[in-house]
């Protein structure tokens, strides 16, 4: 770690000295060689963490977007700004960055942090999740065969503790984290202590308000695709689900087709919907949240169980729940899995109290034509990302992402709210003439 830190603070000086038309070219060929890449890189992301085809695809075309949303951003030179007088500002780069990414978005998540970070004129270290060792390779191979200084990207492999160790060093200047609540507490203590700027993405727990107004049989298959899509292993899903009392019968109907329809299989398979999880482990974990939510109260509409033919690895079929209290652990906790609660309100005013119940904010979604419900939704709900009459999951590359509460910490991520954590903000006094960019 030690040599790892020192090769990437030279290299940094040498990078931040060139000028962001430059960064911007290198950065772009290693994108092309990344796209150039794509069925391996689709590949790795099938075999290393059990993401279904039609999924790894998409991941990697949306990690190049992503790039390339940096690229354009950032790859050319910002004006500094006046202030008034004598006195400009002007962002630098903040210089050693530690990129700590999970598993679930093992190309996505990474290349949204490395391409805004280096664009910007830093050195990255990147600690990447043991599930998904292989496709970091592969990006970091990308990465070494091009003009970058050498040691600008660093990679280190290992669990939690060399995360925590990465943030503690004192050669590190910042984090940036995407992993579940509780690591990202740890990894906040680790920073305050040491004064290093954190920007933490966590986990979301997130509700779909579904109103008298709503669309059901247009809805469905998208409310199950979110919650079930990568077996639930993402945050963005739609776990819990509010529905009116006078609609509840006819959608936890329609979810349940739509869910039953969902294609379970080996993630090579290229019509597989739902693949397993991440290792046995995590499947077993979300059969314990199952089986004390049904110790609860709670009831199975479907799934509950390993799908016939798939217990050989670690597959749970998407299970879909009803009667879960707002006061249980399933409903105040990510879970992480292919689960997804359906619960009734009597009204907006309830749909709302509990969408804003729960430690996280993250993504929540309104399904109703109504204007006035719509504005309040917008008001207040306490979320991130807001979204109404749209799938709960996907995100634009260019817009910010960043969830509040538990949800998340610091700056957001992607598009031009990037700059607000790679750069530091610097007055300039007593220049005269034009500065330099």
């Amino acid at each position: 770690m030690d040599d790892a830190v020192k090769c990437a603070h030279r290299a940094q000086g040498e990078w931040a000295a060139h000028r962001p038309e430059v960064r911007g070219e290198i950065l772009a060929g290693i994108a092309d060689a990344l796209e150039n890449r794509a069925n391996i890189l689709a590949d790795a992301l099938v075999r290393d963490i059990g993401k279904p085809l039609t999924e790894a695809r998409a991941e990697v075309a949306r990690a190049i977007e992503l790039a390339r949303v940096a690229i354009r951003q950032y790859g050319a030179a910002h004006p500094w700004e006046r202030c008034g007088g004598d006195v400009r500002a002007r962002r630098v780069p903040i210089g050693t960055v530690a990129a700590i990414t999970p598993f679930n978005h093992a190309l996505g998540i990474p290349i949204g942090k490395l391409f805004p970070a280096l664009v910007l004129g830093n050195a990255v270290i990147w600690k990447p999740s043991l599930f998904g060792a292989a496709v970091a390779e592969l990006v970091v191979e990308a990465f070494s065969a091009s003009p970058l200084p050498v040691g600008l990207v660093g990679l280190l492999h290992g669990d939690g503790s060399v995360a925590q160790q990465l943030a503690r060093h004192p050669g590190i200047e910042a984090v940036s984290v995407t992993a579940s609540e509780s690591a990202g507490r740890q990894l906040a203590l680790a920073c305050a202590a040491h004064f290093k700027p954190l920007q933490a993405e966590l986990g979301g727990n997130n509700a779909v308000v579904v109103m008298h107004d709503a669309d059901i049989p247009a809805i469905a298959a998208v409310l199950a695709r979110a919650a079930f899509g990568f077996a639930g292993q993402r945050c963005t899903a739609g776990r819990r689900i509010l529905v009116v009392r006078e609609r509840e019968a006819e959608l936890l109907q329609a979810l349940e087709a739509a869910t039953r329809a969902l294609v379970v299989g080996e993630p090579g398979d290229v019509s597989t919907e739902v693949g397993p999880l991440v290792s046995a482990e995590a499947r077993d974990a979300i059969a314990d949240v199952v089986t004390r939510a049904l110790e609860g109260g709670a009831g199975v509409v479907c799934g509950g169980i390993v799908p016939r033919g798939l217990d050989h690895g670690a597959w749970y079929a998407p299970t879909l729940l009803r009667n879960v209290a707002p006061e249980t652990r399933i409903f105040r906790e990510e879970s992480f899995g292919p689960v997804a609660l359906v619960s009734t309100v009597r009204d907006f005013d309830e749909a709302l109290t509990l969408v804003n119940a729960v430690p996280q904010g993250l993504v929540a979604t309104l399904y109703s034509d109504d204007p006035h419900l719509q504005e309040r939704f917008l008001t207040e709900v306490r979320a991130g990302l807001l979204k109404i009459n749209c799938p709960p999951a996907g995100v634009h590359a260019e817009a910010p992402f960043g969830g509040w509460k538990a949800s998340g910490l610091g700056p957001p991520e992607h598009g031009r709210w990037d700059a607000e954590f790679y750069t530091r903000v610097q007055a300039i006094y007593g220049i005269t003439g034009p500065p330099k960019d």
